[in-house]
C-alpha cells in the first residue's frame, strides 16, 4: 500500500493544521497523525479500500505538535478509482463539553448517593425512633 498524500485542501484546513496549503498539498497524510494513532489510521484507509464509508474519533497533530481530537469521516472517492475523500472536523469544543457533562452528571449521581446513605438513613431512623 502506498502512503496516502494530500491532493487538495481548504483554507479551514490550513488554520486548524497550521499549515499553508502549497505544504499541505503533496504532504504525506500520515504526518498529520501522531505515531501513536497511526494504527487507527491505517484500519480507517483499508476499510476505505474496501468500499466501505468510515466515520471515527482519533486524534491529529498540528504543525506546531500540540494535539486535538478529530471527527474522520472517509469514504471512496466515486470519481478516482483508489482515492478517498477525507473529512476532518476538528471536535475539541465537543469533547470538553461532552467531559463537563460527564462531571454534572457524575456529580449529580455522588449527591443522590450521598442523601440517601445519610439523610435517607437518618431519617428512617428518626421515624422508626418516634414510632416507639
Amino acid at each position: 500500500m502506498s502512503p496516502a498524500t494530500i491532493l487538495e485542501v481548504n483554507r479551514r484546513a490550513e488554520l486548524v493544521y497550521g499549515y499553508p496549503a502549497a505544504d499541505l498539498v503533496g504532504m504525506p497524510a500520515s504526518d498529520l497523525v501522531p505515531e501513536d494513532a497511526r494504527p487507527l489510521a491505517l484500519t480507517i484507509v483499508g476499510r476505505v479500500q474496501q468500499g466501505e464509508t468510515v466515520t471515527a474519533e482519533a486524534t491529529h497533530q498540528r504543525r506546531d505538535g500540540t494535539r486535538f481530537p478529530v471527527r474522520v469521516i472517509a469514504a471512496p472517492d466515486p470519481t478516482e478509482d483508489g482515492h478517498m475523500i477525507v473529512t476532518v472536523e476538528d471536535i475539541t469544543a465537543e469533547r470538553q463539553r461532552r467531559s463537563e457533562a460527564e462531571a454534572i452528571a457524575s456529580e449529580r449521581l455522588r449527591i443522590a448517593q450521598e442523601i440517601h446513605d445519610g439523610v435517607a438513613q437518618n431519617l428512617a431512623a428518626v421515624r422508626f425512633k418516634s414510632a416507639l
